[in-house]
Formats: C-alpha cells, structure tokens, sequence
C-alpha cells in the first residue's frame, strides 16, 4: 500500500510540472541540449567529407521526394548509409522532429 500512495504522490506532482502543462495547442519550445548541436557539427562534417550533395538534398532522396517527406526508418537509414555514430542517432532524431526530450 505504501509504494502506491508513494507512485500516486509522484504522479501528482508531475501533473503540476510546468513542462508537461499543455500549451493551448501551441507547440512548446523544448529544453536546449548541447548534444544536439555537437551531434548536428558532426554530421555537417561528415558530409563534408563525403563531398555529395548538401543535407537538404540527401534527405529528400532519402525519403519520399514526390512529397518531400521523410520516415523515422528512412532517416535512421539515412543516417547509416552517411556513417553517423550511433551516439548521434536520438541527438538528431529528436532534431529532426521524431522524439522530443
């Protein structure tokens, strides 16, 4: 009986946390993470060195080009197909839109 009044205590109090509020149907800003910017520089970098095409562009060869539009699968392939680290796949997934903090 205490661990449940400890978890609904908890879970109180999350209900009050001021980031998980709703925002009136705005999208919220979130958190800033250094990561994200470390991981972002990195796969700059990396298609540098490959000297292709721009970011912009491999994206939309990676996904759908007739709508413009890209999966999380094709983006993580994407990804691997460029070389990123896998340290840097939930750095930039949460960039590209597919996961927030």
């Amino acid at each position: 009986m205490q661990l449940r009044m400890k978890s609904g205590q908890v879970f109180m109090e999350a209900l009050n946390d001021p980031l998980l509020q709703t925002s009136g149907g705005k999208l919220k800003d979130d958190l800033y993470c250094a990561d994200d910017d470390k991981a972002l520089k990195r796969l700059l970098d990396r298609l540098d060195e490959l000297n292709g095409a721009d970011l912009e562009t491999r994206l939309i060869d990676s996904g759908d080009a007739s709508t413009k539009m890209i999966y999380q699968a094709q983006f993580d392939r994407f990804l691997k197909a460029v070389g990123t680290p896998v340290t840097d796949y939930i750095p930039l997934q949460r960039i590209a839109g597919f996961m927030s903090l």
